[in-house]
């Protein structure tokens, strides 16, 4: 889609009026109304929210906010940690700057919440009202969850130790996956969930929240290493999974929304890996004949054409793989290791991976293999952002401004950050 200004400011007006009429009939349907209208004004609001993030998101839109936000602040950005995109197209994320770790919403730096200093930021997450919300650390081991300008309430346990991912519910109440001691627990807000279906949790793993709510993952209920599933069960709500097509759950792995917003992910019954959605299998896994023993698959997804996606073990080597396709070259050279594997919103293959010689990736579009023309080495890591760039970071040879260097996608090419710090 492409809008001149004029037309992208109508679209953008439509959508707030649309915003409102949903949220008025909303109350009335809270009033005893008849659901039918607020279905009908859902669709259509979910519809142009997309169209209008899709206008705004373009390769190099976030190199372009960063650098807002670097030249409206007058700071130095060394890092880019977490960015996330708010409804109303705006960036919200955490960065590092003069070696501290600082909140940003827009163009505005926030190094303290409600009125206590940062120390470090945890996994963030934006409100339905557009507010950022997620995880703090004001206090030595004194992690706190918070909303805007709120800080919660501590956890009502002791012992944990670090958040490992948090969510909005679409009423606002933050949940995620907390680490107490070394198992994973359930929260919602400022409260630990210790049972699903009735069974104690041990430990949770993959978690994630479906687009209705509903709490999903992998749940280990029992420490029973003599059953082939070690006691690890996909879940969806209260329902655990320990058998589909009646035959025993024999190992799981990969539990991910797809992009309809359903559970799904693998698992082995019968001896054999199957793709599940929900509480059915709906076909084999394409590579189930070739994999490894111990180590199952890993950054697995579901792309928008329904081909599972992710990286695999095959002998000793990682390797992207995309259905029945695995990525053995990239560049004419064999890889020797695989990092993180993604699908970006056009649908296509986003990967790093090491050979002999160096580093590189693939973002959808090229192959890179340097950054400001400096040769990508086997030591980097990269991820994908929100406008289907590639961010990262290499360890170059090079001596300033220090020996390693966060890399961006500035629109055209591939850059360390220090060409946003430059001063026009």
């Amino acid at each position: 889609m492409s809008l001149n200004c004029k037309q992208l400011k109508q679209k953008y007006e439509e959508l707030l009026s649309e915003k409102d009429s949903f949220v008025l009939e909303y109350e009335r349907f809270k009033n005893g109304g008849d659901d039918k209208k607020v279905k009908e004004l859902k669709v259509r609001l979910e519809k142009n929210t997309k169209e209008m993030r899709e206008v705004l998101m373009f390769p190099g839109s976030l190199f372009l906010g960063i650098k807002k936000l670097v030249e409206n602040n007058n700071i130095n950005i060394e890092g880019i940690i977490n960015v996330k995109v708010s409804f109303d197209g705006k960036l919200r994320g955490v960065i590092q700057s003069d070696s501290k770790i600082l909140l940003f919403c827009d163009d505005e730096i926030m190094d303290s919440v409600d009125g206590v200093k940062i120390r470090e930021v945890g996994p963030i997450c934006v409100l339905p009202n557009n507010t950022m919300a997620g995880v703090v650390e004001i206090g030595e081991n004194d992690y706190r969850l918070f909303k805007g300008n709120e800080l919660l309430d501590r956890l009502n346990i002791t012992g944990y130790s670090n958040f490992k991912n948090v969510f909005s519910m679409k009423d606002g109440t933050l949940v995620g996956k907390v680490n107490i001691e070394a198992s994973g627990r359930l929260f919602k807000e400022n409260n630990i969930i210790e049972k699903i279906g009735g069974e104690t949790i041990v430990d949770v793993d993959q978690f994630c929240l479906t687009s209705n709510d509903v709490f999903a993952g992998i749940v280990k209920i029992n420490e029973d290493y003599g059953n082939p599933s070690g006691g690890e069960y996909p879940f969806l709500g209260e329902t655990i999974f320990k058998q589909f097509e009646g035959k025993d759950v024999e190992r799981v792995a990969g539990a991910h929304i797809r992009p309809d917003g359903k559970f799904s992910g693998l698992v082995k019954i019968g001896g054999v890996w199957k793709v599940f959605c929900e509480d059915k299998i709906i076909r084999d896994f394409p590579l189930s004949s070739i994999l490894h023993r111990r180590f199952t698959p890993e950054c697995i997804h579901t792309q928008p054409n329904g081909n599972i996606a992710g990286k695999i073990l095959v002998g000793e080597i990682w390797f992207p793989f995309e259905e029945s396709n695995v990525i053995t070259q990239i560049a004419g050279e064999d890889i020797k290791e695989t990092v993180f594997v993604f699908t970006n919103s056009d649908g296509k293959l986003v990967y790093s991976c090491k050979t002999d010689s160096k580093g590189y990736f693939f973002d959808g579009r090229d192959v890179v293999s340097e950054i400001s023309g400096v040769n990508i080495p086997k030591s980097f890591s990269a991820y994908l952002e929100f406008d289907n760039s590639v961010v990262g970071d290499v360890h170059p040879d090079r001596n300033e401004p220090f020996d390693y260097g966060c890399f961006i996608f500035d629109g055209e090419k591939y850059v360390f950050l220090d060409e946003i710090n430059k001063k026009d």
